[in-house]
């Protein structure tokens, strides 16, 4: 009876190493469209040229968070990062809104308000202000997803920031519930912060 316990607090003990835990949040680095690199977040998969799911035409790096396919045939993702040069593009909101045709089917819509569906079709506004490190985009978001007992929406964020210093695009789009708008800052920067022409 006195093993059980040791056993499982051995588990416990390896899990919570952490040069493991720095193992599997160690960031990954991918290549930018037109040059240079970047890391991305812990938890994104960049979707490189030879995917089946890379699209040529998009001029940004895409990653997802938990991408997936579902039963209805779609594909989801738990959330996503866009990463451009500015000179790839002719303004922020070019690169914002060729970045959102990246979306998986149910970010695509969560831009809608609620009853959207069959009814009238009104966004949700974009806020835009001059950030510290140059302008920022940012709007509320509500996902609407299937769960294992129905259909719910679940509060998201899309951030975008156009970093002049580096001139690097950025645009995220991420549940509130996994930090919203002051993670995907925080993300931004960070990218920011790893790049190399």
């Amino acid at each position: 009876m006195m093993r059980r316990p040791w056993i499982l607090g051995s588990v416990a003990a390896l899990f919570s190493a952490t040069p493991l835990r720095a193992f599997w949040s160690k960031p990954v680095r991918a290549p930018l469209p037109g040059g240079g690199s970047v890391n991305l977040p812990s938890g994104y998969i960049p979707v490189l040229p030879g995917s089946y799911n890379h699209d040529a035409s998009l001029q940004a790096l895409i990653a997802y968070r938990k991408f997936r396919h579902t039963l209805a045939g779609t594909w989801d993702c738990d959330g996503m990062v866009a990463v451009s040069q500015a000179r790839l593009h002719g303004s922020f909101d070019q690169f914002r809104q060729q970045a959102r045709g990246a979306l998986s089917t149910s970010w695509s819509y969560a831009d809608l308000k609620p009853g959207w569906f069959g009814g009238t079709h009104t966004s949700y506004p974009i806020e835009r202000r001059t950030g510290t490190h140059g302008p920022e985009m940012e709007q509320e978001h509500s996902v609407h997803l299937v769960g294992f007992f129905g259909v719910y929406d679940k509060a998201g964020r899309m951030f975008a920031l156009h970093h002049e210093a580096s001139g690097l695009m950025i645009a995220i789009w991420i549940f509130d519930s996994h930090g919203g708008v002051n993670k995907a800052r925080k993300m931004a920067l960070a990218i920011v912060a790893s790049f190399t022409p």
